[in-house]
């Protein structure tokens, strides 16, 4: 028998290991043919993509490329085939980076980034343009560096003068579109206020943060609220509702290494309130859960005052009432200019009420944009009346029990465009997209009727039109901003992987 030394033994199995990697690595190399931007518009981007082998990629993306968040989760394998993906919702006359991360299909086969490119959106109105593509990129999957031949003038080098900003990395978000574009909420504030505890008051808790600057005569010294990151999944019981007249405020839920999963709820004793009743305007929220714990309470009620950013809520479990309601707050003032975007409510009586005040008719238009949500309550998807002027796009609306959908009513318009609007499937088609008078209300034999402008909508299950849709007296208002659309295709993967608080995104980091 030949013996072999301990040493020679851990030799021979070193390079047996060494020469396995290689060998896994070499046969796992992903080869991406194609790899460009084309069609760049003023608000949107496609990517195309081609790959030799069967293989599935991520694309990330956005304004710093230090935080390039997700679009989507890993697509279907595709061999040989070309991929095309849209972003959507892009800032005019904005840098853009973006890289890929490409998987091959086989047992063992880990994930490998390409190189982060870049591209730059024209000025609001230019024709769109396509940037050359790159030539063949390379990349080994089990290793953790790329090889990359390109020579594109997309290609760039990572810049370094990315900082943890906390504040204008929200603020560079590209969901801030819409009727709410224009808030900045607490970004001038000197510090920020950090709530420490979960107590309905007293110092640290979230009331009092929120009411620090109330004793300003002016209420306008901005407040940024943020959280210790030792509330990480905690929920905050309230045994009242928080009401402020406070102006330029921002409540954000992140830490400093992402979401901190914060929820806000009734407490055991609380009932027939609102949560969070704002009246100051100029107000962001980002990145909350808020849990009506099945009690009859409104979770969010913005009341008075002009811009308000409400960006990746979840709501759920209200019971009878609204999860968010913009109403009016007094005879000559309304809550106006309202962006709600990546919202997600499930599982919850009403997901969105909007209107003024009937008894008023003088106060002024009601405006709000809703999307990229998931509206998925017992009804009201939203509901909007009196004399409003509202938008909702690239939304998910379904799991409408009895009630109603996208419901405009009382003279109301509703431009309604590409969202995906699903009904139960029952024998008798379900009216969710609705323009009518105010059936509750005590003179709706006589009220206006609301109007509903519908396109690129999709309608599934027995999801059905009712009412005043497209109507060419009146004709529909214009949108007074600059939005994309995602194709209604789109719609349903893209909200259930990025509405809602535990899908932000979290980061910190900012790219000038």
């Amino acid at each position: 028998m030949i013996k072999i030394a301990n040493s020679t033994k851990t030799l021979l199995f070193t390079l047996l290991v060494l020469f396995s990697t290689t060998s896994a690595a070499q046969g796992n190399l992903v080869n991406l043919k194609t790899n460009k931007v084309t069609d760049i518009s003023s608000t949107s981007a496609t990517i195309i993509l081609e790959s030799e082998v069967s293989a599935r990629t991520q694309i990330y993306y956005g304004t710093n490329p230090n935080w390039l968040v997700l679009k989507g989760r890993y697509n279907s394998r595709f061999s040989s085939g070309e991929r095309r993906e849209t972003l959507y919702n892009l800032q005019p006359g904005t840098t853009y980076y973006y890289n890929v991360s490409v998987r091959a299909q086989r047992r063992g086969a880990q994930a490998q980034k390409t190189d982060i490119k870049e591209f730059r959106t024209p000025g609001s109105g230019v024709t769109t343009t396509t940037l050359p593509p790159s030539t063949t990129t390379t990349m080994p999957v089990t290793t953790s560096t790329t090889t990359s031949t390109s020579t594109s003038t997309t290609v760039t080098t990572k810049p370094t003068a990315c900082s943890v900003d906390r504040i204008n990395s929200l603020l560079s978000s590209p969901s801030r579109v819409g009727f709410g574009r224009n808030t900045y909420g607490g970004r001038d504030a000197k510090s920020f206020t950090i709530v420490s505890n979960t107590n309905d008051s007293g110092p640290g808790s979230l009331r009092d943060a929120i009411h620090k600057r109330d004793s300003d005569p002016n209420r306008n010294n901005p407040v940024w609220v943020i959280f210790d990151e030792s509330l990480d999944g905690e929920t905050i019981f309230l045994d009242k509702g928080i009401s402020t007249f406070q102006r330029n405020l921002t409540i954000d839920g992140r830490g400093s290494n992402g979401m901190l999963n914060i929820t806000i709820s009734p407490s055991s004793s609380a009932n027939n309130i609102a949560l969070l009743q704002l009246r100051g305007g100029n107000t962001i929220l980002h990145g909350l859960t808020i849990d009506g714990q099945d009690r009859r309470a409104i979770g969010l009620m913005p009341r008075q005052g002009d811009n308000y950013w409400l960006d990746h809520l979840t709501i759920t479990r209200f019971d009878g009432d609204d999860a968010i309601s913009i109403s009016q707050g007094g005879r000559s003032d309304s809550a106006s200019e309202v962006t709600i975007s990546n919202y997600r409510a499930y599982n919850t009586s009403k997901a969105v009420l909007l209107g003024t005040n009937p008894n008023y008719p003088n106060v002024r238009l009601n405006r709000v944009t809703i999307f990229n949500s998931e509206l998925a309550a017992r009804e009201r998807n939203p509901r909007a009346g009196f004399n409003g002027q509202h938008h909702i796009f690239n939304s998910f609306v379904h799991s409408v029990q009895g009630g109603s959908g996208i419901d405009i009513n009382y003279g109301t318009q509703m431009i309604a465009e590409n969202n995906v609007i699903s009904g139960l499937g029952a024998k008798a088609p379900q009216r969710l997209i609705a323009g009518h008078n105010n059936g509750a209300h005590q003179d709706s034999s006589s009220s206006p009727v609301g109007h509903v402008y519908t396109k690129g909508n999709i309608l599934l299950h027995g999801a059905d039109e009712h009412g005043s849709i497209n109507p060419s007296n009146p004709p529909a208002y214009s949108v007074p901003y600059p939005y994309s659309l995602m194709p209604a295709s789109q719609v349903e993967s893209y909200v259930q992987q990025n509405a809602g608080a535990e899908n932000a995104s979290g980061s910190l980091l900012y790219c000038p």
